[in-house]
């Protein structure tokens, strides 16, 4: 014999609402069983509490991820200028005055003013100083720089 559909979905409802009728006497919601607070004296058998320092806690996971930026690039100096090249024209070499028993004085003649120079070596005479004597040159400091004259 075959089951029609709506035979079987009306036996379905009238299990379903007799077994409610059956079991709804004294029915109530029931709620699942609170959790047991543990006694004193478990708690003072417990093992200490883990105790760290925060710092002591920090890790790779700890700083934000950073932005991949690359390394700038190097900062492009100038070159260091030339070092000044001594003037060899602006002096010319006169002579030398030696007396018995005093250090050796050179005369130099500046040629853009005219002026006569009376310099010993190592000591200032009117911003100019004689700063190396030879046999065959000179170097001189000056108001306008340095100077190499040759004899």
């Amino acid at each position: 014999m075959p089951f029609s559909r709506s035979l079987f979905v009306g036996l379905s409802a009238a299990f379903c609402l007799g077994g409610l009728a059956a079991n709804w006497d004294g029915w109530e919601p029931q709620s699942p069983p609170l959790p047991r607070l543990p006694s004193r004296t478990m708690l003072a058998a417990a093992p200490p509490a883990f105790q760290a320092a925060a710092s002591s806690l920090t890790g790779p996971w700890a700083a934000p991820p950073q932005p991949h930026r690359p390394k700038p690039a190097p900062v492009a100096t100038a070159p260091k200028p030339p070092e000044p090249v001594p003037d060899q024209t602006s002096v010319r070499y006169l002579g030398i005055l030696t007396r018995e028993g005093e250090v050796k004085t050179y005369l130099f003649k500046y040629l853009p003013s005219g002026k006569a120079l009376a310099l010993v070596e190592g000591i200032e005479n009117q911003g100019w100083t004689l700063t190396h004597a030879t046999p065959q040159s000179f170097a001189l400091k000056g108001p306008g720089g340095e100077y190499a004259v040759s004899r």
